[in-house]
């Protein structure tokens, strides 16, 4: 189960200040359509609580999402570079580590190699979990700490690869999305200069038949508009 350890007295009074932040709309890191993301600190805890909106369809939806990656957290506890998990409190909020640091658009890699070596490191232990993110290619969705450590946030969208039995559709799913996560990795990894992708790097380069749909759309709107695409051989 995921690890919670937060105090059951402490649980309440966070469940309250998240119901009160909301309502009056305080304490806000981000705010989307899943719902909006505060930031509660204190002498001891420095944690985001997830929250869904208050309006239905909305809160119904994200509501579920949460829920799901309440049991994406429990499948990824323990690994380096996954934000801890206290849990669903109230079954509406998600409590995570707050991880101090800068998305991956905004961040300045002292060691480029080191940092992308971790990186993938994550995305494969994850992969061994059962897990694919696919949405890494958001760089919002990868933090960096003030020592370069990658950390990977946000999985309302993620696969959960089905335990036992025989699931071919969530197993195509799940294969998917890995691919999707590697592919990400390393067009950030050349800032999508493919062209300079190395022998070693390129085996972790395999489109899915999505992104190469998405490719010839593309390419077909831009030729019928007049629009020139980049000079990459591999982009998007």
């Amino acid at each position: 189960m995921t690890e919670t350890i937060l105090p059951e007295s402490f649980e309440k009074h966070l469940v309250d200040w998240a119901t009160t932040a909301r309502r009056e709309n305080r304490h806000h890191l981000s705010k989307g359509y899943q719902g909006q993301v505060l930031l509660y600190r204190d002498e001891k805890y420095q944690l985001v609580v997830k929250v869904p909106p208050r309006w239905w369809p909305y809160s119904w939806l994200s509501a579920r999402m949460l829920r799901h990656e309440a049991r994406v957290y429990e499948r990824l506890q323990h690994i380096d570079g996954i934000p801890r998990c206290y849990g669903l409190l109230n079954n509406r909020f998600l409590v995570l580590d707050f991880i101090e640091g800068d998305c991956l658009r905004e961040a300045s890699l002292r060691q480029r190699e080191k940092f992308y070596e971790t990186f993938l490191g994550i995305i494969r232990r994850m992969h061994a979990r059962g897990v694919g993110h696919a949405d890494l290619k958001r760089k919002d969705n990868i933090l960096v700490t003030p020592n370069d450590q990658p950390y990977l946030i946000d999985f309302g969208v993620a696969t959960l690869r089905r335990r036992g039995g025989w699931h071919p559709i969530n197993n195509f799913l799940f294969n998917v999305a890995r691919r999707f996560d590697l592919n990400a990795w390393v067009k950030h990894k050349y800032r999508r200069r493919l062209e300079d992708c190395s022998p070693r790097d390129q085996r972790y380069l395999h489109r899915t038949w999505m992104e190469r749909s998405g490719r010839w759309i593309k390419r077909q709107y831009r030729r019928l508009t007049g629009t020139k695409m980049r000079n990459r051989s591999s982009g998007r």
